[in-house]
């Protein structure tokens, strides 16, 4: 049984504030991890996350395509997760307008504007950290726009992220990118000094492959040798995507494209009720079973990750205490 750090009951470690634990990912899985962990920031350097922006859908799709800035939801939610502010502040940055500002998001107006004042995407953030007094830092994976691609087992060929996310009856052989991608040199400069890289929660081909897609990130990663490298798998299947993907299936997906091992994963194994999963089945999602059979090479972290109401979902707090643990854990 995993002995977890609690804030409220427990003194944090002396170094916490040396320990940086680095985050890739996008859209509400990551949300979830940085609000679990940002209790125990005690520096801003503690907890990076690198946001994917790939985003072609919804409000950002259409502020990048009419203002050719980055798209700005993953990047908004992030800071909101990690934001110190009440939660009025909060609340203003996730408002949603409705179909007369086609549905745009005020956060992201936001962030395209201080996009026109500041004349960079990464100062428009670093401008609207400071609004919501984030404890961390929120980094695109790269600052130059690109188009999420995916080749079917079919042949097919599938354009944009929005696409790839909606299309259902389909089995992904590759991703890739329209052009040569380059990474921001904030990203892998957070990875190469990165105690923890944490992969996830998230959906595997939208938002957490996309980050990897990027020669030199997958370089910076392999080249820290020190860092412990995590993935939290996810507790339901994606239809479409991950439709018969046991916890060992998302493992060896995720390090096929990353081109290095992991040494972790973080699994759920608590079964939620019949009822809750109702709704699921009706979309044809399923709990992704946890096969450790097949995951005999990896050192797994099993137990009730998720909070059960309706929805399954990832708990921050659970996941925040067991990346803390595994941050302070020399083997």
């Amino acid at each position: 049984m995993l002995k977890l750090f609690s804030s409220k009951k427990q003194k944090l470690p002396k170094n916490l504030k040396h320990k940086k634990i680095v985050c890739i990912g996008g859209g509400t899985g990551l949300f979830s991890i940085l609000s679990g962990l940002k209790e125990y920031a005690t520096s801003r350097k503690n907890i990076t996350a690198i946001v994917t922006t790939m985003d072609s859908g919804g409000s950002s799709g259409i502020l990048r395509t009419q203002y050719g800035i980055l798209p700005p939801g993953d990047i908004r939610n992030c800071m909101v997760a990690l934001s110190e502010e009440t939660q009025d502040i909060a609340k203003l940055f996730q408002y949603r307008f409705d179909s007369t500002l086609k549905d745009h998001n005020f956060g992201n107006l936001l962030l395209t504007a201080l996009n026109d004042i500041t004349g960079s995407f990464p100062e428009a953030i670093k401008v609207a950290s400071r609004i919501l007094r984030i404890k961390g830092r929120v980094i695109p994976v790269s600052l130059k726009e690109n188009t999420l691609m995916a080749k079917l087992k079919t042949g097919e060929i599938l354009e944009s992220e929005s696409i790839i996310d909606t299309t259902k009856d389909k089995e992904i052989e590759k991703l890739y990118l329209k052009k040569r991608g380059k990474a921001n040199p904030s990203a892998i400069k957070a990875l190469l000094e990165a105690d923890i890289i944490v992969f996830g929660p998230g959906d595997l081909y939208t938002s957490i492959l996309p980050n990897l897609l990027f020669k030199d990130i997958r370089k910076a990663i392999k080249s820290n040798k020190h860092a412990k490298k995590v993935l939290i798998s996810s507790v339901m299947s994606k239809p479409g995507e991950t439709d018969n993907f046991c916890v060992s299936d998302f493992k060896i997906e995720l390090e096929k494209y990353l081109e290095s091992k992991l040494t972790h994963i973080v699994a759920n194994s608590y079964i939620p009720a019949s009822t809750t999963l109702v709704n699921y089945r009706k979309e044809d999602k399923h709990p992704i079973p946890l096969d450790l059979n097949n995951l005999k090479d990896i050192k797994v972290i099993k137990g009730n990750f998720i909070d059960e109401d309706m929805l399954v979902r990832h708990s921050p707090k659970k996941l925040g205490k067991v990346i803390l643990n595994l941050s302070f854990k020399i083997k």
